[in-house]
């Protein structure tokens, strides 16, 4: 039996696209005994061809863009760091697809 969770967090767990799904079906798998729960997780863009949402849709998730700015993480340096630098970082929170009620 899992505790609880209501946030689940990922620091560029997105790396390799032959990874996302592995990624995201165990976040599913979470979720499913944690209805609330949240997928927090930030990545660097690698590609522009890259992307996640036919996995969202085939695992009934949805997902938030979270800018960076809204917490002061856009800058050159965080934390005393070189992040993110030149790189180009995101942030995106994860969560169930909410049904829609007929």
């Amino acid at each position: 039996n899992l505790a609880p969770v209501d946030f689940i967090l990922g620091a560029d767990v997105l790396f390799e696209p032959e990874d996302f799904e592995d990624v995201l079906s165990t976040v599913h798998y979470l979720m499913e005994r944690n209805t609330h729960a949240q997928f927090w997780t930030t990545y660097q863009v690698r590609s522009a061809n890259w992307s996640i949402e036919g996995l969202l849709y085939k695992w009934e998730m949805e997902s938030r863009h979270v800018p960076l700015q809204s917490f002061e993480a856009n800058k050159e340096q965080l934390a005393g760091s070189s992040l993110p630098g030149m790189h180009t970082i995101q942030m995106m929170i994860i969560s169930k697809k909410k049904k829609i009620k007929d």
